[in-house]
């Protein structure tokens, strides 16, 4: 097993499903504590019961989860603050949410471009952001 994981702390949106999902196992599976946080909060508290019940890697290795909307800049205060009262720090940020509309671009209005802006553009920066100071410290 690689030990670069071991004992570091991921933040991983989109972790409900898909790539995100993959990602938080995978970094769980190498050591990784991870704060598991989506748009689709029962989904990452499904997943995050999941693996604390599986094989722990580590002693203390652990996984929590919360709801979040990464284009909502509040949930980012609110959830940053409950992983570092979880966790004390991140040492990771996997910014994995994502959305884009299932529509031929003739059919894209401007609330559907300015929706997939603000999750995937301005999610991101709002993420790196808020996370910045505590990754700093």
């Amino acid at each position: 097993m690689s030990h670069e994981l071991i004992n570091k702390i991921a933040f991983i949106t989109g972790a409900g499903a898909g790539l995100g999902r993959g990602i938080s196992e995978l970094c769980f599976e190498r050591g990784c504590s991870v704060f598991l946080a989506d748009v689709n909060g029962a989904s990452v508290e499904k997943l995050a019961v999941t693996l604390n019940a599986g094989k722990h890697a580590v002693e203390g290795q652990r996984a929590v989860a919360a709801a979040l909307d990464v284009s909502n800049e509040q949930q980012w205060t609110t959830v940053v603050d409950a992983c570092k009262s979880a966790f004390g720090r991140i040492d990771i940020l996997v910014c994995d949410a994502g959305w884009h509309a299932m529509a031929p671009l003739e059919h894209v209005t401007l609330d559907i471009w300015n929706r997939m802006m603000n999750i995937n553009a301005f999610g991101v920066l709002l993420g790196m952001r808020t996370v910045a100071p505590l990754m700093k410290a």
